[in-house]
């Protein structure tokens, strides 16, 4: 067991909630784990149970197997259902019992639950049929029972599970939640519980990773990967049909195309035919279940809402991109300098960096960093209103100095960044004294009066492959170097090392 599960166990222990099985469900469970099961044993063994009898009958005559010929006795119904389907069926029948509708579950509704249950059982099961899957009863039972660890862990947890109750979306838990709550989620406690129980690992596997399914890609089998994938479509054909979002109805569409090919007419089938099995198979667990549309209408309203959005996307698009263009400028863009903020500054920097670390670019990358001197004397003797208007005058003049290769950034207050493509050395120096001297010959007015201001320049140049460093470094080297120009007496330029 792993240490996960470990620890699950214990805090199930120590709770002393985890629900038992009914003495008939509980032998029949391990008697079809025998490899010598005589299947008339396990007829005997169910009609012991005269409730459980009728039931198992039921199932075997209902719409979920689409037999030709009634069943009439519990040896035929054994018979055609196989020994996993009367596994599924004693489950089935025995865990409506696990919570109480009258118990106080913190506003937790177990009637949201079983209807989720009882649609991802029908959905597993459909899809298994209509993917020539192999593993029809295992995906119907694991969807079945993948989430009844939820009203046992509200049980467990009491008023500390109140707050997932809160976030829950139709009666379905945050797993992340419940981790940072509890330090446990359903999920772990979900194998647990299939351990208990001595289902088959292969199932408790997959459950555990029916969520995301790709965590077992490469650490398990193929067919478990796929039982995994079945369980996630089957929980999202749920949630689809309980929240009715249309979005929901295309995930599902696009994970069924990407994990086992297929388009929407599938989808279609296997979502559009739901009504009668779920409402007879929740007839047969006495469970109470009201649909109010059916699931066929409900498809239709969401593929009607998706048309009509994608027809809307069309004419909306050339909009939208105008849109997006100019959030993104309003984002990325400093808005008292007009030059580019920090953010693109980090972005540019990052592609530019990227690239030569991919060897795309061969020339090394160049940068001053620009602090307007005493720029606080400035602000204290003549205002705010000054201070906006040298930044304004010093970011113009650095961008007339630089070349069209170079961008320039307002980096934050006084200071500024020019990236320069190709520039390192005496190049770069030189660039820094072409800012510098601009900066120290222009004029701003200032109320009738004549104000200039000096620059303080550092430079760094990247020349080696950048692999394994950051974009910072290049920039601590061009601070360090900006320091040593301050305390050198300002307005100048200092040259950082080559990194």
């Amino acid at each position: 067991m792993a240490p996960k599960d470990t620890r699950v166990a214990a805090y199930v222990a120590v709770a002393d909630r985890l629900p038992t099985l009914p003495t008939v469900a509980l032998e029949i469970v391990n008697l079809s784990r025998r490899e010598d099961l005589d299947m008339y044993d396990l007829a005997v063994l169910i009609s012991r149970d005269p409730a459980m009898s009728a039931r198992v009958m039921r199932l075997a005559n209902s719409a979920l197997y689409k037999r030709r010929h009634e069943i009439s006795t519990v040896r035929d119904a054994v018979l055609t259902l196989g020994s996993k389907a009367v596994k599924l069926a004693a489950l089935s029948f025995a865990l409506t019992s696990v919570a109480d509708p009258a118990e106080d579950l913190v506003g937790y509704d177990i009637a949201l639950f079983w209807r989720r249950a009882l649609i991802q059982s029908v959905v597993a099961r459909t899809l298994c049929t209509e993917l020539g899957l192999t593993f029809t009863e295992e995906a119907a039972t694991g969807a079945l029972l993948m989430d009844l660890s939820v009203p046992v862990l509200v049980r467990i947890g009491g008023e500390d599970y109140r707050d997932v109750v809160r976030t829950m979306k139709m009666g379905h838990p945050d797993w992340k939640l419940e981790q940072d709550i509890l330090g446990v989620s359903h999920v772990d406690l979900g194998r647990v519980l299939m351990n208990a129980w001595s289902l088959p690992s292969r199932l408790a596997d997959a459950v555990a990773h029916h969520h995301v399914p790709e965590r077992l890609e490469g650490g398990g089998t193929p067919d478990v990967l796929a039982l995994a994938r079945v369980l996630n479509l089957a929980h999202r054909a749920a949630t689809f049909f309980m929240v009715q979002e249309p979005a929901l109805l295309k995930e599902f569409e696009d994970a069924l195309a990407s994990w086992f090919r297929r388009d929407g007419t599938t989808a279609a089938k296997i979502l559009g035919t739901l009504d009668a099995p779920i409402k007879e198979f929740a007839q047969i667990v006495r469970v109470e279940f009201d649909n109010g549309s059916t699931f066929a209408e409900i498809l239709e309203m969401a593929r009607e809402q998706l048309l009509s959005i994608s027809m809307s996307a069309a004419k909306d698009l050339e909009e939208s991109e105008e849109k997006v263009a100019a959030l993104t400028k309003v984002v990325t863009l400093d808005a008292l300098s007009g030059l580019g903020n920090r953010r693109a500054l980090d972005d540019v920097m990052t592609r530019e960096w990227v690239a030569r670390a991919n060897q795309e670019f061969p020339d090394p990358l160049g940068v001053l960093i620009v602090d307007i001197d005493r720029f606080k004397s400035v602000n204290d003797t003549w205002g705010h209103a000054a201070g906006d208007k040298i930044i304004q005058s010093t970011a113009q003049a650095i961008r007339t100095a630089v070349r069209t290769s170079d961008s320039v950034y307002r980096w934050g207050g006084e200071e500024f960044v020019v990236l320069a493509p190709g520039a390192s050395g005496a190049s770069l120096r030189a660039l820094g004294e072409r800012v510098r001297r601009m900066v120290e010959k222009t004029v701003v007015d200032i109320g009738g009066r004549e104000l200039r201001v000096t620059v303080s320049v550092g430079t760094a140049a990247q020349v080696t492959d950048p692999v394994g460093r950051e974009p910072s470094t290049l920039f601590k080297a061009a601070d360090v170097a900006l320091y040593r120009a301050k305390q050198s007496g300002r307005n100048r330029v200092e040259q950082g090392p080559e990194q």
